[in-house]
């Protein structure tokens, strides 16, 4: 992934942006939202219920395996879109 000099007048937030840009929006809806918000939610959500029921619920978990990272999914895409999104061009 090659970038372009630094402009010494480039802010760190300009850099960012432009460096997850290059990623595209499938990989990064996949890496922030699947696998970092949804699977933040699986853990979190599996470990509260068996904490809750002393037990693990196997029904649960797999459901929580389909549930959280396509919700993660579609959270990453909607980050894409308030970060990325054309009317950002810019900014």
């Amino acid at each position: 992934m090659e970038h372009p000099m630094l402009s010494e007048h480039e802010t760190v937030r300009q850099r960012w942006r432009r460096d997850f840009r290059s990623w595209g929006k499938r990989r990064f809806a996949f890496w922030f939202g699947a696998i970092g918000f949804g699977g933040l939610m699986f853990v979190a959500m599996t470990a509260f219920n068996t904490l809750d029921h002393h037990r693990i619920d196997y029904v649960f978990v797999a459901l929580n395996l389909v549930l959280w990272p396509l919700a993660g999914y579609r959270f990453g895409c909607s980050m894409w879109r308030r970060y990325y999104g054309p009317d950002t061009i810019g900014k």
